[in-house]
């Protein structure tokens, strides 16, 4: 069943995308009843065949029935026998009853077999389906891989005056812009693609100058120290617009950044120290 719900967790990143379950909520129950409902299976209608064929597969509702009545129920019954010197070694995986249905005993090599091959032809026969409805991207916009940068402010004898705020330049006025945006950093150097969550809680729009304030955009979701990475949601906050942003950024921890492969920063401050610590890559 881990191969099934990793294939599962693969469907709701790439093709549900923006619209995707909570990461701990999906499994290839859920996913089916996910794109039977008439709008997914309307716009994925490959992918809901495949999750269909799948899940009324007589070799899936074997691998189904034993995987949860081992892991909530209880153990099977299994035989293990061997004939003297070592002939006739059988080893059979017994007979269950689960859910007003009967399963009968089954050969534990014969059947290891038989459920390898079925993973290996859903696994190729998925893979065919998804680049094909991957592509469309049909749940991906105001997607973002990036931020205009951070421009941070120390002053030797001004503490009170620390300022770190995250930016992204509008691309026109504030109000034009999306209701929500989502973001994961990626960075790509050589061969090489790196991914990070997008730590900020808040992100300013500014104008041409990075220090003329449009507005805001609220995280919607919190994140923690993971190595899953996802999109992170933002909201438009349609309450606060304007310079009063900055006022509350001044209100929030000062979070001081180094240059890194992400963002850009910028540093100013009278403090040669400062500028070199944060020049220095994490």
């Amino acid at each position: 069943m881990n191969t099934f719900d990793s294939i599962s967790q693969i469907i709701n990143a790439g093709i549900l995308a923006n619209k995707g379950k909570k990461v701990d909520s999906v499994d290839i129950q859920i996913m089916t009843r996910c794109f039977n409902q008439q709008t997914y299976s309307a716009d994925f209608p490959k992918i809901q065949a495949w999750l269909n064929k799948i899940s009324q597969s007589t070799e899936f509702q074997y691998i189904e029935a034993i995987n949860n009545r081992t892991k909530h129920t209880g153990d099977i019954a299994n035989k293990l026998s061997m004939g003297i010197l070592g002939s006739s070694n059988k080893a059979e995986i017994g007979p269950f009853f689960r859910k007003d249905v009967q399963h009968g005993k089954n050969e534990l090599s014969d059947q290891l077999l038989a459920t390898l091959d079925f993973l290996n032809d859903s696994w190729d026969e998925f893979q065919n389906v998804f680049k094909y409805e991957f592509v469309r991207g049909v749940y991906t916009q105001n997607r973002r891989h990036g931020i205009s940068g951070v421009r941070q402010q120390k002053l030797k004898n001004e503490p009170d005056q620390d300022l770190s705020y995250v930016y992204i330049e509008a691309n026109g006025s504030f109000d034009t812009m999306p209701d929500e945006l989502y973001i994961l950093l990626v960075s790509e150097r050589e061969d090489d693609i790196y991914a990070h969550e997008c730590p900020f809680n808040t992100i300013l729009i500014t104008g041409a100058s990075n220090i003329d304030v449009l507005g805001r955009y609220i995280a919607e979701d919190v994140i923690g120290d993971d190595c899953l990475l996802h999109y992170r949601k933002y909201r438009k906050d349609m309450d606060v617009k304007g310079g009063i942003c900055m006022f509350y950024e001044q209100q929030e921890k000062t979070v001081f950044y180094h240059a890194n492969p992400y963002f850009n920063v910028e540093s100013v401050s009278d403090d040669d120290a400062f500028l070199a610590r944060t020049s220095m890559p994490f």
